[in-house]
């Protein structure tokens, strides 16, 4: 649940019974900048953003939450007549 694109946090519920390690990608706007990652209350430093997601690999099992805080500034953009 969130109020993305309104808000700058976006929180992300992965449930699986599997205890095999998959990756989640989660998209990562290009006009945007990564202020924080927790995973199940954990911060994680060091992200990487490539080709515009941010991938997580690891073991799901169970219910795991994701919090990803993005940078959002403002921006006048022009349009192209």
């Amino acid at each position: 649940a969130s109020d993305y694109p309104f808000g700058s946090e976006i929180k992300v519920a992965v449930e699986s019974i599997s205890s095999d390690p998959f990756t989640v990608a989660l998209r990562v706007p290009k006009w945007t900048t990564l202020k924080k990652l927790t995973v199940d209350g954990e911060e994680l430093k060091g992200a990487v953003i490539e080709k515009g997601y941010l991938k997580l690999r690891r073991n799901w099992e169970g219910r795991t939450e994701i919090i990803l805080s993005l940078e959002m500034p403002a921006r006048l953009v022009y349009a192209n007549p």
